[in-house]
C-alpha cells in the first residue's frame, strides 16, 4: 500500500494555505473550506450509527505557520 496522494500542493514556499487530511482509519473531516487567510470552515461526517450528530474530530493539518493563530469552524 502506498501513501496517499494530496488533494492540495504548495505552489511555492510562500503558499501557506493549510493542507487537512483524513483519509485513514476514524478519520471524520468531509470538507475544508478556506473563508479567510487564517480561518476556515470544517465540515465533519457525522458519527456512525447516530441521527446526524459528531461528537468528536479527527484530521490531521499541515502547513501552518508558528506563531500564526487558526480559527476553525467545525460544521
Amino acid at each position: 500500500a502506498g501513501q496517499v496522494r494530496r488533494y492540495y500542493e504548495p505552489a511555492s514556499p510562500e503558499d501557506d494555505v493549510l493542507i487537512f487530511e483524513s483519509r485513514f482509519e476514524g478519520g471524520n473531516l468531509r470538507r475544508a473550506i478556506q473563508i479567510y487567510p487564517s480561518e476556515y470552515d470544517l465540515i465533519l461526517r457525522p458519527d456512525i450509527n447516530t441521527r446526524g450528530h459528531t461528537q468528536w474530530y479527527y484530521f490531521s493539518v499541515e502547513n501552518m505557520r508558528p506563531n500564526r493563530k487558526y480559527k476553525f469552524n467545525l460544521i
